[in-house]
């Protein structure tokens, strides 16, 4: 059975003492036996062998042998370790087989300590009381300590997110109104940012002023004006129309079709300067 203990506390020390840097130690080991062979304290000095996050406990301080106490250890003598030891006394198996509370545990555990001619004056930091009282004030430190990280990380964390939603548009209302207002809002924001590149010129207004002034003239001289509105085609026109419908002016709609084919050089670049931009 005493095997099978040891068994699992290594077990528990390799699982968790190693990968948690923040994790406490509270070796426990009895009184009447020698520190220097505790199991709990060989554990603890592998995996902590500064003494930081050891909490040395020692129990059966009621089993010693008489003449005997363990001063040498509560004291910081025999074992130094970084928070100062505790000793504590458990009910024992009479009292286990009788049932007695932790509240008469307790009080009877103080009147040891405090009647004691070997650890009287030590009384006020020994106990299980005075043990859980040291951990809980070891906690908060730990946690103050860690509060300014913990909002550094939070606000950081908030940060990400609001860029990401800034990244992915941010979500639109269902209510004509709301929506109006979200698309004037960003063509005031399209507003500004071209105005920015316009007036800043590379790349702006430099590639729109190349655009009209190079890209399109060259463009036009290019195309068979002469082909497309030449005499002959314009009173093929008007011929046309006349067989289709006699009228005193030709067909609006004839006229517009001879410079068709002369649309497709400006409209091929009117999406240069928004894409140059």
């Amino acid at each position: 059975m005493k095997s099978q203990g040891r068994l699992d506390t290594r077990r528990s020390r390799q699982t968790y003492a190693p990968t948690e840097a923040q994790l406490l130690i509270l070796a426990i080991s009895p009184a009447n036996q020698d520190i220097a062979t505790s199991d709990a304290m060989k554990l603890a000095r592998e995996v902590d062998p500064s003494g930081e996050r050891t909490f040395g406990v020692l129990t059966k301080l009621d089993l010693m042998d008489k003449g005997t106490n363990a001063l040498d250890v509560l004291e910081g003598r025999a074992y130094r370790l970084q928070h100062p030891w505790v000793g504590i006394v458990n009910r024992s198996q009479a009292d286990i087989n009788k049932n007695t509370d932790m509240i008469y545990a307790r009080r009877s555990e103080w009147e040891y300590f405090a009647t004691s001619p070997d650890y009287g004056h030590l009384a006020s930091k020994m106990g299980s009381e005075y043990l859980a009282k040291l951990l809980s004030q070891h906690l908060e430190s730990v946690i103050k300590a860690k509060i300014p990280g913990i909002i550094s990380l939070i606000n950081k964390g908030i940060d990400e997110m609001e860029a990401e939603l800034d990244h992915l548009g941010r979500p639109i209302a269902i209510d004509a109104a709301a929506q109006l207002y979200t698309i004037l809002e960003l063509c005031h924001a399209f507003d500004i940012i071209f105005k920015e590149h316009l007036d800043g010129g590379r790349p702006g207004g430099d590639r729109i002023y190349g655009v009209f002034d190079h890209q399109l003239p060259c463009a036009l001289r290019k195309l068979l004006f002469d082909k497309h509105l030449y005499l002959q085609n314009v009173r093929k026109l008007v011929s046309e129309a006349d067989g289709l419908s006699a009228t005193f002016n030709c067909s609006r709609t004839r006229f517009e079709g001879c410079p068709k084919k002369l649309r497709r050089p400006i409209r091929s670049r009117d999406h240069i300067p928004t894409t140059s931009i």
